[in-house]
């Protein structure tokens, strides 16, 4: 009995998983707005723009409003929201998808901070929240057939000391070239460099100091503090790839960051 209504209790979740999953790729766009009803004034924190940077990199449509195409009719996008909660101890966040009925359609999971700065509270809560649709995501580029499962453990299996001995060469091979790279990393995009210092990247503008990067909590992503430029960058394998909003402009730019080459 206990077997049974397990299956049933991983059936259901799974039926409301694929669900959810078609729900989102079937609207055109999501739509992020401007300011959320909890912050005060617009973008505040930059959470606005950092829920857009991020749902665009897991491969959502994510727009502003003024982006959508004139060929976009009311229901063909979904709305993202945010809800804060918690106190003094923690800040948690929710972020929730709505359809042009204002019916919900997806809620992620809780993400919380303990950081005692608003700003970074903020900012770490979103980013744990925001991972949820990276897992949608991950979960729909990874279905699998039981045969096809199966397949993979049998090749596996026959190749199992040889693969052990390659990651071991490998491994052995590519540590050592990176401990030496860290402390010359530079890359420049125009006006702006990027180096790494000390384990932490520091922005420039013309050779001088205006700000850094934070880690987030999602591999390779950083969030962007400085006087003049404010956003979210990626680490590449050729630099940075970076959202950003420049001081005194309206609209975000993208920035890439390549390796510097002083030749």
């Amino acid at each position: 009995m206990t077997q049974r209504l397990l299956a049933i209790l991983v059936f259901l979740a799974t039926s409301w998983q694929a669900f959810t999953q078609s729900s989102l790729e079937d609207y055109s766009h999501l739509v992020v707005p401007k300011q959320f009803e909890f912050t005060k004034g617009k973008d505040a924190f930059r959470l606005n723009t950092l829920t857009r940077y991020r749902l665009r990199q897991m491969g959502f449509n994510a727009v502003w409003e003024e982006e959508l195409p004139d060929t976009a009719t009311r229901c063909d996008v979904a709305y993202v929201d945010a809800e804060s909660s918690g106190g003094f101890i923690n800040t948690k966040v929710n972020i929730l998808v709505r359809d042009c009925n204002n019916m919900t359609v997806y809620y992620s999971h809780t993400g919380t901070s303990k950081e005692k700065v608003y700003e970074v509270a903020y900012r770490e809560a979103f980013e744990e929240a925001l991972e949820s649709f990276m897992m949608i995501e991950e979960e729909t580029a990874n279905v699998v057939s039981v045969v096809e499962i199966e397949e993979k453990i049998n090749e596996a299996s026959k190749a199992d000391v040889d693969v052990e001995t390659e990651v071991e060469v490998e491994s052995t091979e590519s540590e050592m070239p990176k401990k030496s790279a860290d402390s010359k990393e530079r890359y420049t995009s125009g006006a702006y460099q990027i180096t790494k210092m000390d384990n932490t990247y520091i922005l420039y503008k013309d050779d001088v100091k205006i700000g850094s990067l934070t880690a987030m909590s999602q591999k390779d992503m950083f969030l962007i503090n400085s006087s003049e430029v404010t956003g979210v960058a990626r680490k590449t394998d050729q630099g940075f790839e970076a959202e950003v909003q420049l001081a005194g402009q309206e609209q975000l730019s993208i920035m890439k960051f390549e390796t510097y080459d002083a030749n």
